[in-house]
């Protein structure tokens, strides 16, 4: 036996295998440990911040994973933070939760106007909650441009919220507001039930159309359109309204959902932004070529 030659196994430690091997073995270790300290770092800012916000008056979540935002979906827009700010709001701040997060709401008109106005670049626009708003209301509204653009839309804006052009749309809104009473009347007579949230949001559109494109939608009389169908698919009512709100607020923190073909949501919120962004250019086009012919 001792004759034998022994088999001695072994690898080139130079080899390019071996080295591949080595380098995902660190590059793994590597992200682990940037995973860890994203961790870390999530959770002292969560605890830190959950500490410092408690102290701010607020309402009492009503539900362990939703917080405050049944309320929010369930009210009429802008009720539960009149509500609050009555209730909270005395030295010109309170905090709501919305999921996992608390929400600071500034109420006193001097510290407004240093976040929106004068002191904008010490105040910037949280990425997160910017992603979650665009996927409501689109990425070129006020509501979500920042710096130069927001500036620039803010000017432009301003100008048709002075008294002499406000004078002009009043009557597009009575209009509107007329022809949905004479719509309640009508089915109070027949002992019908009108359905209040669709009916507002079909006034809404109707009024803005007639009173900033000089269009009737006919949204109120159910004229399908390709308009009303995206302004529809964009502000749902109802417990549709919750889950809209619940399912972007999901997709916003998983980001590689979005992206996944199953998610119609998504596919419906681009569908109805493409509809609008074109409706809104043709109409702007035309008045362009109304202005060059002088009329």
């Amino acid at each position: 036996l001792s004759s034998v030659p022994r088999l001695h196994l072994g690898c080139n430690m130079s080899s390019p295998v071996v080295q591949l091997v080595r380098g995902g073995r660190i590059l793994g270790y590597a992200y682990a440990v940037y995973l860890a300290a994203r961790v870390l770092r999530g959770g002292v800012l969560f605890v830190r911040n959950h500490y410092l916000l408690s102290k701010i008056p607020g309402p009492p979540a009503k539900d362990l994973f939703l917080g405050n935002l049944r309320d929010i979906a369930n009210d009429p827009p802008g009720k539960p933070f009149l509500k609050w700010a009555m209730a909270h709001g005395q030295e010109g701040i309170f905090c709501y939760r919305m999921m996992h997060k608390r929400k600071v709401v500034i109420t006193d008109p001097s510290e407004i106007r240093k976040v929106l106005i004068s002191e904008t670049k010490s105040f910037p626009k949280p990425e997160n909650e910017m992603r979650f708003l665009k996927l409501i209301l689109g990425s070129k509204g006020l509501v979500c441009v920042q710096g130069a653009d927001h500036t620039k839309q803010r000017r432009v804006i301003s100008q048709a919220f002075k008294f002499e052009a406000l004078q002009g749309i009043f009557p597009a809104f009575t209009k509107q507001a007329d022809r949905l009473a004479a719509k309640w009347e009508e089915a109070a007579d027949k002992g019908e039930v009108a359905c209040a949230d669709q009916d507002f949001a079909a006034v809404t559109l109707d009024a803005l159309g007639e009173a900033a494109f000089g269009v009737d939608f006919g949204a109120l009389d159910g004229r399908e359109s390709d308009i009303r169908l995206s302004y529809l698919s964009m502000f749902p009512s109802g417990g549709n309204q919750v889950l809209r709100l619940v399912t972007s607020y999901v997709l916003n923190q998983f980001q590689a959902l979005a992206k996944l073909p199953l998610i119609s949501m998504v596919q419906v919120q681009e569908r109805a932004n493409r509809v609008i962004d074109r409706r809104v250019m043709e109409v702007v086009a035309s008045r362009r070529e109304e202005a060059k012919g002088g009329k």
